[in-house]
């Protein structure tokens, strides 16, 4: 039993939209590529007198890894990394990707 072939449709009410920058605003953002499989956004838009400023990621911010005990269990997880990895250390693995190790801070 064979089916017909579906032909792939567009949802209504979607397609491109022209963006207009927030009236007095100026805005700058991209995609940043660190490394082949690091790739980071940012946008920042700031009004004209500096006194309201939006920012919408953060390219200079890198993930996280949390400090293990387990010292064995880290080398096996990432074997090209010089150990002891200690808390705030930056990270850097083979492929590029960066972290840093720190422990998780509730913010209170």
């Amino acid at each position: 039993m064979s089916s017909p072939a579906i032909k792939a449709q567009q949802p209504a009410g979607t397609g491109w939209v022209q963006h207009n920058d927030p009236h007095g605003f100026s805005v700058d953002g991209s995609l940043y590529r660190l490394s082949k499989v690091d790739v980071r956004n940012q946008v920042v838009a700031v009004s004209q007198d500096w006194l309201a400023r939006l920012q919408v990621g953060d390219a200079g911010l890198s993930g996280f890894q949390l400090p293990t005990p387990n010292v064995e269990q880290f080398h096996m997880r990432f074997p090209n990394v010089a150990l002891p990895p200690g808390e705030g250390q930056k990270i850097t693995l083979p492929i590029g990707l960066t972290f840093v190790v720190m422990r998780y801070r509730t913010g209170a």
